[in-house]
Formats: C-alpha cells, sequence, structure tokens
C-alpha cells in the first residue's frame, strides 16, 4: 500500500521512515485504528481500492493540524469509508458549535461510513453527511464558515470547489484548505518515461494529474491565497486566504 514521498534512498528506507514516524506521533484513538483495519477488509471485498484510504500518518498529522489551527467546523469533499471523517471527529468533538460536513457520492462505502459514524456517536449529532455529486453538493450546501475544509474527492472537481469555496464564501478567515494527492505520485511535476508512474497510464488517469495541476496552478496564481505545497503522502497542497 502506497505510504509516503520518496524522499530517501530508496523504498526500504522510506517505508522506514515511515513506520518511525506512526511510532513517534501520538496514537490514533483505538477506534479509528481498528476502522482502518475494518475498511481495507470491506474495500477488498467490494471491489474498491483501499488505496483511497489516507494513510495512518496522514490522519495522525490531520487530527493535529485540526486541534493545532483550533478547528470547530470542517467540511470534508470525498469520506470514502469514513477513516478520515473519525480523524476529524475526534479533533474537533467536545467544542461548542463543532460540526463535520461530509459529502460523497452515494454508495456501499458511503454506508460503511454512517455505520461506523453512528457506532462512534457522532453521525446526526456532530457529523452531517450530503450525499451526491461533490460540485453540484458545494452549489447548494447551506453557507457556513469552515475552518478546515479537506478536498479529497474526484480530481476533476478540484478546480470547481475551490471557485466556489471562494464565490461562496465558505472558509472562515483564518481557515485552511487541504487538498489531498496534489502531487499524484509526482505526475504533475514529471510525467515522462522518467517518471515510472507514468507506465500504462490510461485517459482517466491522464486526465486526473492534468486536473490536479490546473488546480495547483490556479491556487498558486490566485491573488487571494497564499498557500505551501508539500512533498508528504501523496503531496498535500494547504491554501489559506491572504492575511492582512
Amino acid at each position: 500500500m502506497y505510504s509516503a514521498t520518496e524522499l530517501y534512498p530508496n523504498a526500504h528506507v522510506t517505508e522506514a521512515v515511515h513506520e518511525y514516524c506512526i511510532e513517534h506521533s501520538t496514537p490514533l484513538p483505538k477506534a479509528i485504528h481498528q476502522h482502518r483495519e475494518k475498511s481495507i477488509d470491506f474495500a477488498n471485498k467490494v471491489g474498491m481500492d483501499p488505496d483511497m484510504m489516507i494513510n495512518t500518518l496522514q490522519a495522525q498529522f490531520m487530527l493535529f493540524l485540526a486541534k493545532l489551527v483550533g478547528a470547530k467546523k470542517v467540511l470534508e469533499v470525498g469520506s470514502f469509508t469514513g477513516y478520515s471523517a473519525l480523524a476529524w471527529a475526534e479533533a474537533i468533538k467536545g467544542q461548542e458549535g463543532a460540526k463535520l460536513v461530509c459529502i460523497d457520492i452515494p454508495g456501499v462505502h458511503t454506508d460503511f461510513a454512517k455505520a461506523t459514524l453512528s457506532e462512534a456517536g457522532f453521525f446526526n449529532t456532530l457529523v452531517t453527511f450530503v450525499e451526491g455529486d461533490s460540485v453540484e453538493s458545494l452549489q447548494s450546501l447551506p453557507v457556513d464558515k469552515f475552518d478546515i475544509i479537506f478536498l479529497d474527492a474526484n480530481k476533476d472537481g478540484y478546480l470547481p470547489a475551490i471557485k466556489l469555496i471562494l464565490s461562496r464564501n465558505l472558509l472562515s478567515a483564518r481557515g485552511i484548505v487541504i487538498a489531498d494527492n496534489a502531487l499524484k505520485r509526482g505526475l504533475v511535476a514529471e510525467d515522462t518515461d522518467k517518471n515510472p508512474n507514468s507506465a500504462n497510464l490510461d485517459t482517466t488517469s491522464i486526465m486526473s494529474y492534468k486536473h490536479v495541476d490546473a488546480f495547483n496552478k490556479f491556487v498558486r496564481d490566485h491573488e487571494e491565497l497564499e498557500q505551501v505545497m508539500l512533498p508528504a503522502f501523496d503531496g498535500l497542497n494547504i491554501i489559506r486566504l491572504k492575511q492582512n
């Protein structure tokens, strides 16, 4: 399972560093750890790719980051089995006015996610699910100010999503947008045969990384935004409104 950006001499060292980071970061609650294992089994059984789920270290990072910025309201666009949603919910629970809104297309994966969040006591209390196309859902979502907006759905929706976030003022003044898979296995930066991930790309895969590249360029060139691109996991583009 893909786990980290390869910044080290070989895959063995990369994996060792990744596991070391997990072991030396605050552990995830037991329920979240168990849900990961259940999600992998579930995805394999229904023929879905478990790599669509964020990895353990990224969940640790996001939970820590949400606490660091004092987030109360989180919007997640693309929830899959609810693993990342559990991390967000754990980070914001217990705060007055806390809420997590999850957007994803309906399917067995969202049923699985809602059942898990319900079992954890979060569903329809802290967490609300909006089922449907990500862009259409963002267009009809009641206006609110979110402290974290996590983009992890279809990549062709990233650019229209950030445009809607800005035009509808969905981001709080000091909030952040986190776009996952912002490097697409390095293809946005290097898509020649020097990148082994370029081999045997189909049309869908090519369009996927090109959509991400267009999103990254839009964010970079937008006069109201500032951002940092991190070569962690499969790339994180962390964005906020420019501060006065």
